[in-house]
């Protein structure tokens, strides 16, 4: 007797987008990749010349919607969007902007910018709405609106441990306050603010509000490069724990004060790696599940300046910007510590310079949630169920897997057996501190093995 393994999906809660959202990339003078394959290809066409900070956004299928350097916004056509000149981030600022998708909306995405320099215009938001003209967008009456100034120039963005709310999280100038804001889709963003005290006060030379600031793929640790110079600036990476559900930032490491121009940042997929740059040209990493973090640190290599932006791709690799170069670096295997994490120094040709920015994306689209299932037949009606072993986290809420049956018994762990006497249903669960993650497999004793489908996120 052969068994026959049918698929079903439940739902449960909001099912976040996966991770074609972020598929489309435009940076530097007039480069475009997409990384819809393994491999990234080139997108001819775009005007944008910036030196910094940019941010892109695509559909669920992954077609472009529209990018921005935080000065002017491009639709799908690489035409400047209606209205959409005249934004108050700067062609100069480490993360001049990064979008979201409003949420509870279809149509609608919040662009959020960050001046330079500690500049007045400090952080704001404009509102793009994609029904307008014919379908290319267009930014609304909703822009440039305040919401802290002066800032430094870090933006990223974390999906509530609710699911569906996003925070969006910056960090005050000469001061040592992160501001964090919640968007709900019903309030206007600025109306949820919490505000919280961690690590270094960032002052002194204006180069110390340089570089990025980013989040772990689960939204439960931040880490920021401080830019500094010898010039009494700043010069640290520190990593802190983020919660979620409060917004408070908290429980700041510093991982290095001695090294001279941090810029870039940015966690591997599990959130256990760091890895940082300098304009100084050296890549850093640090293993955050180590008794000691900062004391892990390792010199992945030193190559001359400069390194830029950092930042993850849908293929889990992590590339880098160096400016001015026709190329992009890489780190292939982000959750290998030490130099085995496998730098590739020329890894991306460009068309055109990289410089120093590459786009700001969310986080929460980055974490694949769950994983494939694997079944293996023990006899006639017998099988067993594996999930796999997740990567190796730390500084997280631990969870919970369970497989639940139709008999109404359950086991928990990464693993479950069962005989069924007949047709029967399987439900396995990731619960987690404020969601549930599940996957619904149908198993009926007749036919062929077939199998299972890809997963999402509920």
């Amino acid at each position: 007797m052969k068994i026959k393994i049918l698929l079903m999906f439940i739902l449960i809660g909001f099912n976040l987008s996966g991770q074609n959202e972020f598929n489309n990339w435009f940076f530097g003078v007039g480069n475009g990749l997409n990384f819809s394959g393994p491999i990234p290809t080139q997108i001819l066409g775009s005007p944008m010349v910036q030196t910094e900070g940019v941010a892109a956004v695509s559909d669920a299928t992954g077609g472009l919607l529209f990018y921005t350097n935080g000065v002017t916004v491009y639709n799908r056509l690489n035409l400047v969007m209606g209205n959409g000149t005249g934004l108050l981030g700067d062609g100069s600022s480490t993360q001049s902007s990064i979008i979201i998708q409003k949420p509870l909306s279809l149509t609608n995405y919040y662009i959020f910018t960050a001046d330079a320099d500690v500049g007045a215009d400090g952080i704001r938001w404009s509102e793009v709405n994609m029904s307008l003209n014919g379908g290319l967008g267009g930014v609304t009456a909703n822009k440039n609106i305040l919401l802290r100034t002066p800032s430094c120039e870090k933006l990223c963005a974390v999906r509530h441990c609710n699911g569906k709310d996003i925070w969006i999280i910056s960090h005050d100038w000469n001061s040592n306050v992160f501001t964090s804001w919640l968007i709900d889709g019903v309030n206007t963003p600025g109306m949820l603010t919490v505000w919280s005290i961690s690590g270094t006060i960032v002052s002194g030379v204006n180069q110390s509000p340089y570089g990025q600031l980013k989040a772990s793929s689960d939204g439960k640790r931040l880490g920021a490069s401080y830019y500094g110079l010898p010039n009494g600036g700043t010069n640290r990476v520190e990593v802190y724990d983020f919660n979620n559900i409060t917004g408070i930032v908290s429980n700041a490491i510093t991982l290095t004060s001695t090294d001279i121009g941090p810029y870039g940042c940015e966690f591997s997929k599990s959130g256990r790696m760091l890895y940082a740059t300098t304009n100084q040209g050296r890549l850093f990493q640090w293993d955050l599940c180590s008794p000691n973090p900062a004391a892990s640190k390792v010199l992945i290599t030193n190559s001359g300046p400069f390194f830029g932006s950092l930042q993850m791709a849908n293929n889990g690799k992590i590339y880098i910007s160096r400016g001015p170069q026709p190329f992009l670096c890489s780190i292939n295997f982000p959750e290998i510590y030490g130099i085995g994490c496998g730098f590739g120094l020329n890894s991306v040709p460009l068309t055109g310079n990289a410089m120093f920015g590459l786009p700001n994306f969310p986080s929460y689209y980055q974490d694949p949630f769950i994983s494939d299932i694997t079944i293996n037949q023990v006899d006639c009606n017998s099988f067993c169920f594996s999930y796999p072993s997740p990567v190796a986290q730390c500084g997280v809420s631990l969870l919970t897997y369970q497989w639940v049956f139709n008999d109404g018994t359950t086991q928990n762990g990464l693993t479950a057996c069962k005989t069924f006497p007949s047709n029967q249903t399987v439900l396995f669960r990731i619960i987690r501190p404020c969601s549930i993650d599940s996957i619904q497999v149908g198993v009926t004793i007749t036919g062929v093995i077939i199998p299972p489908a890809p997963i999402f996120h509920n």
